[in-house]
């Protein structure tokens, strides 16, 4: 009987292990490319056509919307990245995919990596990914494809929190 119980145990952790899939960009209309917003700070602000809000995930600091030298954008006029905080993704459907590029201001050598962490509708954190690289000279795509589907997206820098730009983020349900 505990073989039995060892082996479910081992499979539910497994499964949840493999409860996401790296993805590249995919098709989707849940797209925020930051061009519309005014250039300016803000502690959160509607995305994706309405589709989501995006917000600062630590008291202090700001989410930054502009086209900086420390911050340029893939795609002009305008890029994000929160300024000594993270970010917070909410949507108003739970989604399945979401990605983004990411990187990091050039000021902020410390952060390294950024980390993905992914909240169902209770609002449990399900998953968190392992910090993957980024760095502050290029743009890094990162994606997953969730079998859980997910209401809050927490976007962290590593370490020490903040300073992660994003551009092109995309969701899908």
């Amino acid at each position: 009987m505990k073989a039995v119980l060892s082996c479910l145990v081992v499979s539910l952790l497994a499964a949840a292990a493999s409860a996401q899939v790296p993805i590249p960009p995919f098709p989707t209309w849940m797209v925020e490319n930051y061009d519309a917003l005014p250039v300016g700070a803000y502690n959160f602000f509607p995305a994706m056509g309405g589709w989501a809000f995006a917000g600062r995930a630590t008291p202090g600091g700001a989410l930054i919307v502009g086209n900086t030298t420390w911050m340029p954008p893939v795609s002009p006029p305008n890029a994000m990245f929160g300024e000594n905080t993270d970010q917070e993704w909410r949507f108003v459907t739970p989604i399945k995919r979401f990605g983004g590029k990411w990187r990091v201001g050039l000021g902020a050598t410390w952060i390294t990596a950024v980390r993905f962490q992914f909240f169902n509708a209770a609002n449990v954190n399900w998953f968190t990914s392992p910090p993957l690289p980024v760095n502050t000279t290029s743009w890094t795509w990162y994606g997953y494809w969730l079998f859980v589907p997910s209401v809050k997206v927490r976007v962290l820098g590593v370490p020490g929190g903040g300073w992660i730009g994003a551009e092109d983020t995309l969701a899908r349900p």
